[in-house]
């Protein structure tokens, strides 16, 4: 049987993954792990402080995975093309359940507790996403246009690898159709010094 703190942070983790983190209330995480507010403080001192034992045990630094191939003589198109069938194309195990709703609701509304891409082991396809995005903007493209264009880019894999990891087969199509919805997105972003996404997120709330 588990022990008041290992069933906290159960408890924590199924909601936070339910509801997100702002949603979730310590009292609702003591009574789903049939203990008290008090302990919640005993154990972690803060909402935050639980929050974040989830995240450290949800996201166990994941080994990173071969870049794609050289980018030497490749063209910002080739580049691009490269990445997101390399990312997009391999499944990811560990983006499921409550990692991969806790992946979620850290995306669309994150918390500051979590560096994502360092968290689940993305950095180096974050390095790449960020390079082929300065590869077609320029080396004078600011921070925000390439971080922005990177977060999109590995986004859009992320849900083909949750996807394949429940055993769903690679739908070629739908990953060519993203190739070239990226390739637009980022050409645009390069001949209008504007954040490297469609006109429909761009705009959306």
């Amino acid at each position: 049987m588990l022990d008041t703190r290992a069933r906290l942070v159960q408890a924590a983790r199924r909601l936070f993954a339910e509801r997100g983190f702002r949603n979730a209330t310590v009292r609702d995480i003591a009574a789903r792990a049939e203990s008290n507010l008090a302990s919640i403080n005993y154990h972690f001192r803060s909402k935050e402080a639980l929050y974040l034992e989830v995240l450290r045990q949800t996201f166990p630094r994941a080994p990173a995975e071969a870049p794609p191939t050289d980018p030497a003589d490749a063209s910002p198109a080739q580049r691009l093309t490269d990445f997101l069938k390399h990312v997009a194309e391999t499944p990811d195990e560990g983006l499921k359940d409550d990692r991969a709703r806790l992946l979620a609701w850290e995306t669309l509304a994150p918390t500051g507790f979590i560096d994502l891409p360092a968290a689940t082991g993305h950095e180096p396809h974050f390095a790449e996403a960020s390079a082929v995005v300065r590869a077609f903007c320029g080396d004078e493209s600011g921070p925000e246009i390439v971080t922005t264009g990177a977060y999109w880019l590995l986004g859009q894999c992320m849900l083909f690898r949750a996807s394949y990891a429940t055993g769903a087969a690679p739908d070629r199509q739908l990953a060519e159709r993203l190739i070239r919805v990226a390739l637009e997105a980022v050409g645009e972003a390069a001949r209008s010094g504007a954040p490297a996404l469609p006109d429909s997120l761009q705009h959306a709330e």
